[in-house]
């Protein structure tokens, strides 16, 4: 009888301390995870350590899922499930090892020692060395068939690649800069902190076979027999022993039953193709309703023993469940075609462009309010949302801060006056981190750990195009939008103080400053090149990208008077020009550094 086994290990076990090599077969298809599930992974590392607070022995761990691998030879593996996982964690230890060598690099004496011991052998996360630490082979292997399988290994190899073409080179691509991005948003104690997390509390269980045969029928097994059990049906059994007890009919239990059933299913999105965790939906729904933060570890005794229902109350819960939830999928599937809010702005940049699932709860609140009140409502919430995104400001504040905004709107007895109470806290919180705001937009340097621009960078600038100058291509774009940089990065510079700048090291620092950087289609973003900005004007002022466009010349409009005369002249007073006729300078960036973070301040705080 061939044996299948299943342990349960460490990340180090498996990828650190091992010579694993995991290979992925022709038969795995594709890579599907994306940017969402990346930052999924993030947030609930987060949540397991208090925001990267606490340190690793205090902590229970966090399970991370099974991986199915078929054993071809000793310490060679064929990944039969668990390719997604597995390539997720050589990339954050890939990203993770680069963060940790520019702290290195930046540091000496017995801070750099520190830092020295910390890092150990992340890089075997990603790649096995020999003795004398000389390459000997990816920690996971592709093969031929699946062509991503290049692109992956030019991003661990730091090798030139072309742009991402294939789905799975992109989804590789998002992976990699959403943990570049969540990366560089940590703390440099945090970090150190994560790492023993990572590598002695994150586990996975490991199921092996020697065969394809044992090891499809597991597969089969774990995936395809029968309806995965839900978190949320445990309580529901809870839920139904009161019931019973109670004395509720047949009817009224399958009443509650069929509510259930449509709630789960609720969260099942068509569109997007995936499915909303039950239990991240109901720490949402407990907000709104409770005013309570709630660790999803806690949902079950929330219901069994901090809020005991009665029976009544439990049918009242499942119908609110059922109806609540449809609205909620209608966003997450669709922010512009919803239940909520339809064909608003407003609702794209809050769930596509700042990507903050932790505002749910307050619009649950408005699900039923009129339209122009649920307008008012996701334009607090954007505002908010955008000030924190902006400042680098890690999203679980807005988790901290929630209950106490949603208990003080619940003493509100109409939807105005609920409107209201938000409009006052958001207004508050946003002039809170009003220095703080300016003052990272106006100095940060936005490299990540990977070497490129992190992606709030592109959103700031989208935030403006579409927010302030109303340009909906940000929404439905005909082409790829991409950052230019206005100083290209690859120019050849011989003399760096006619640039302004002291030394290459200066010029480093101010190249991906928000200043230096604009919105541009990719096809117009390679043409552009290395190119000196006076021989890009022509390509500016024909752009489509009102914050491109503006650098040069000041928009203009035939209208005379009425709207769109209103807006021409509101982004003249606001966007400046610059002297741009031969090169652009330091000067030039920090000037914009500084125009676009008091543009922000001003549009957030309603000035």
């Amino acid at each position: 009888m061939e044996e299948i086994n299943s342990t349960m290990e460490s990340v180090s076990e498996i990828f650190l301390n091992s010579s694993n090599i995991f290979h992925i077969p022709d038969f795995q298809r594709d890579f599907v995870w994306s940017r969402q599930e990346a930052e999924d992974l993030m947030e609930d590392f987060s949540e397991d350590t208090d925001n990267f607070e606490e340190s690793s022995e205090e902590l229970q761990g966090y399970l991370l899922g099974n991986i199915v691998l078929i054993e071809k030879e000793k310490n060679k593996y064929l990944v039969v499930d668990g390719q997604q996982r597995i390539t997720s964690l050589t990339l954050l230890f890939k990203v993770l090892y680069q963060r940790i060598k520019d702290i290195i690099d930046k540091t000496d004496g017995d801070e750099r020692d520190k830092w020295l011991k910390r890092m150990g052998q992340l890089n075997q996360g990603y790649e096995i060395t020999d003795d004398e630490d000389n390459f000997k082979s990816l920690r996971v292997t592709h093969d031929d068939s699946l062509p991503f399988g290049k692109y992956y290994k030019s991003i661990i190899r730091d090798e030139d690649h072309e742009e991402a073409k294939t789905q799975s080179d992109i989804n590789i691509s998002e992976v990699y800069d959403a943990l570049s991005d969540k990366l560089s948003e940590l703390t440099d104690d945090k970090i150190y902190k994560f790492i023993p997390y990572l590598k002695t509390k994150v586990k996975l269980i490991t199921t092996t076979s020697s065969s394809e045969g044992k090891a499809f029928q597991l597969f089969e097994v774990l995936n395809d027999r029968g309806r995965s059990l839900e978190p949320m049906d445990l309580v529901k059994n809870n839920f139904l022993k009161t019931l019973n007890l109670d004395g509720f009919t047949d009817e009224e239990i399958e009443t509650f039953n069929s509510n259930w059933r449509d709630f789960i299913e609720n969260l099942t999105l068509k569109k997007a193709k995936r499915k909303i965790a039950s239990s991240t939906f109901m720490k949402h729904f407990i907000v709104s309703e409770y005013g309570i933060n709630m660790r999803q570890e806690k949902l079950f005794d929330f219901f069994t023993n901090t809020q005991k229902l009665t029976g009544k109350e439990i049918i009242e819960l499942a119908y609110k469940l059922k109806k609540t939830s449809e609205v909620y999928a209608s966003i997450e599937d669709s922010p512009l075609e919803n239940q909520f809010l339809q064909n608003d702005n407003n609702m794209y940049i809050l769930f596509k462009i700042l990507r903050i699932k932790q505002l749910h709860p307050i619009l649950i609140t408005f699900y039923n309010a009129d339209a122009e009140t649920k307008k008012n409502i996701t334009d607090s919430c954007v505002r908010y949302g955008a000030t924190l995104i902006f400042s680098l400001v890690q999203t679980n504040a807005i988790e901290k801060e929630l209950p106490n905004i949603v208990n003080k709107m619940q003493k509100g007895d109409t939807y105005e006056g609920k409107k209201q109470i938000l409009y006052t806290e958001i207004n508050t919180l946003i002039k809170d981190y009003e220095e703080q705001l300016k003052n990272t937009i106006k100095s940060k340097n936005f490299i990540g750990s990977n070497g490129k621009p992190i992606t709030k960078s592109i959103d700031i600038l989208k935030f403006i195009e579409i927010y302030f100058l109303s340009n909906n291509l940000v929404k439905i774009p005909p082409k790829k939008i991409t950052l230019e940089h206005i100083l290209a990065t690859q120019t050849k510079i011989v003399d760096f103080t006619k640039y302004g700048f002291t030394d290459k090291e200066d010029f480093i620092r101010h190249i991906n400053k928000i200043g230096n950087l604009t919105l541009l289609y990719s096809d117009e973003n390679s043409s552009a090149g290395t190119k000196d900005v006076v021989e890009k004007i022509g390509l500016y002022r024909e752009s489509e990208f009102l914050i491109t466009k503006s650098i040069m010349d000041r928009p203009e409009t035939a209208i005379k008077n009425g709207k769109e005369s209103d807006r021409i002249s509101n982004i003249n007073e606001h966007l400046h020009q610059y002297n741009t006729r031969t090169i652009w300078t330091k000067e030039n960036i920090n000037k914009r550094s500084e125009d676009i973070a008091n543009l922000l301040v001003s549009i957030l705080l309603k000035k």
